[in-house]
């Protein structure tokens, strides 16, 4: 069956679909109304049926004629606030946001269009599909965990799954390729927000104060000795503060400051050290300059790990349907993803859709003012995802093996919250 051919003929839709996300985008939670309202109509419009989750997303089912395994397709659905740049690499954007400060800057339009044709086309093939596909319009990835909601919903409606299947487009891979990881596809997120506390004082006699941005001085210095003592050599770990909120006056010496930094890791243990080396190194640095600090673990996610059966699965499937030159060689992503809630929990794998065109001028990086991306490499993705799909469900692979991290979400959850 020749996948490719059959989604290029739904390219004008993929592009009607991509631009109507890309120029009505929404940040969430509260904010994404009219995207699922969207993206509920659309599945009405091919028959698919459905459910709004609250704080959560959309879930969508397809039942197959005959018995046997269940695929969950997944796609999130908000933009950043983040001011798009009219112009790309090479001159004009095809499309731009149609809403000041709010922007599809990390490709969530391009995965809600894939998602929909994917639907779209398993829809048709209905009556011979050996199984069932789950479709997942996740609310809210970028800033909130509304991805719980789901897992919750998923749980309390003892809603069977059997495997798990993503797509996220990437900046840095050539338009027109799709890459598999086998282990570790994104990396793990330790967001953290801390107030120090101390007593401010006049300028001219900072004997009689307690400087809070002395604090965060030695604090830093000695944060840039936790990658070498916290992380094995041979395992990825960094960090950054990018936020920092200090002082009302030159001549006031400051009695409060706020920061707030993330760390990457590999290793899904280095992110609980991490945050507990923080606290340390605060402690520390607070204590030397008689001040008080409050710490709060933002967000925690996990390493997203594809399962080696199903990379190997995807990779063949893309080498057999769609070719050996659209396979890609990719370094596992820095980046974090909410994804990992479901690679934690079935058998899963998160495939990489390569974006970067430079005739078009698409490349530049995530989250970033002129990020764009190849309209043409959403064929190669949805492709991609059919094509699993479709050969998932009619010979799956033995997934015996899996072990998944928690005995349930109610427990995964608690795991990522509990900070004491």
């Amino acid at each position: 069956m020749d996948y490719f051919a059959e989604v290029n003929e739904e390219f004008d839709e993929l592009v009607r679909l991509r631009r109507h996300f890309h120029e009505n985008p929404e940040c969430g939670p509260a904010e994404q109304i009219k995207t699922l309202e969207f993206i509920e109509n659309e599945l009405d419009k091919i028959a698919v049926r459905h459910v709004r989750i609250e704080h959560g997303g959309v879930l969508g089912f397809i039942d197959g004629a005959k018995d046997g395994k269940t695929l969950l397709l997944r796609s999130d659905t908000d933009a950043l606030p983040i001011q798009e740049d009219s112009e790309n690499l090479a001159g004009k954007k095809l499309c731009v946001s149609n809403v000041k400060g709010v922007s599809h800057a990390c490709g969530h339009d391009g995965h809600m269009a894939m998602l929909l044709v994917t639907a779209k086309l398993l829809k048709q093939r209905e009556q011979n599909l050996a199984g069932s596909v789950i479709l997942m319009f996740e609310e809210s990835e970028e800033i909130t965990l509304e991805v719980e909601q789901i897992c919750k919903y998923i749980e309390e409606k003892q809603i069977k799954i059997d495997a798990c299947y993503g797509n996220h487009v990437r900046w840095d891979m050539p338009s027109g390729t799709v890459a598999c990881n086998d282990g570790i596809a994104m990396h793990g997120l330790l967001a953290f927000e801390v107030e120090i506390f101390g007593k401010n004082g006049h300028g001219s006699r900072p004997d009689l104060g307690c400087s809070t941005l002395d604090a965060f001085n030695l604090f830093y210095n000695s944060m840039n000795q936790m990658r070498m003592k916290l992380a094995a050599p041979d395992v990825r770990f960094t960090w950054s503060i990018g936020r920092v909120e200090c002082g009302t006056a030159r001549n006031v010496i400051p009695d409060h400051l706020y920061f707030g930094g993330t760390a990457r890791f590999s290793e899904a243990e280095d992110g609980r050290r991490a945050f507990f080396q923080i606290k340390k190194y605060l402690e520390s640095a607070c204590s030397v300059c008689d001040c008080k600090f409050k710490i709060s673990p933002d967000q925690y996610l996990l390493p997203v790990v594809n399962y080696s059966t199903c990379a190997e699965f995807a990779k063949e499937n893309i080498i057999k349907n769609l070719g050996k030159e659209v396979l890609y060689d990719a370094e596992p992503w820095m980046a974090s993803e909410t994804f990992n809630y479901l690679s934690n929990f079935y058998p899963s794998v998160y495939c990489f859709v390569g974006i970067k065109n430079e005739k078009i001028g698409s490349g530049e990086n995530h989250h970033t003012p002129k990020f764009d991306l190849d309209e043409k490499a959403l064929v190669y993705g949805t492709a991609a995802a059919l094509s699993y799909a479709v050969n998932f469900l009619e010979n799956p692979p033995d997934l015996s093996g899996f072990k998944k991290v928690r005995p349930s979400f109610k427990d995964f959850i608690s795991f990522v919250h509990d900070f004491a």
